[in-house]
C-alpha cells in the first residue's frame, strides 16, 4: 500500500482550498507506482471525493479516498487486501 494525503503532500498548503493543485510533475511517479503489480496506491484527504477527484484529475489506477477515508473511489479495481490495507490505514 501507497497512500498520501493531499494538502501539504502532493499539494502546497495554500490560503483558498479551491485553489490547490498538484505539484508539476508529483503524478506521474505515484500513477506509476500503481502500475506495480500486487501494489495498492490511495490518495486519503478530509476533502469531498468529487473535489479530491477533480484536482487529480480523475486518474486510473489510484483509489481516492475522502473524507478520511470513508468514502472511496477507485479508478480501478481493488483486491480484497488492497481493501484491508486501504480500511486499516484510515481506521481511526
Amino acid at each position: 500500500l501507497v497512500a498520501c494525503d493531499f494538502d501539504g503532500t502532493l499539494a502546497e498548503f495554500v490560503d483558498d482550498p479551491r485553489m490547490a493543485e498538484p505539484v508539476s510533475g508529483i503524478m506521474s511517479p505515484l500513477l506509476g507506482l500503481a502500475e506495480c503489480a500486487e501494489t495498492t496506491c490511495a490518495v486519503i484527504s478530509a476533502r469531498e471525493t468529487d473535489d479530491l477527484a477533480e484536482r487529480l484529475a480523475h486518474p486510473q489506477g489510484l483509489i481516492i479516498a475522502g473524507s478520511y477515508g470513508k468514502d472511496l473511489v477507485t479508478g480501478s479495481g481493488i483486491s480484497p487486501a488492497g481493501y484491508k490495507q486501504l480500511h486499516d490505514a484510515t481506521v481511526m
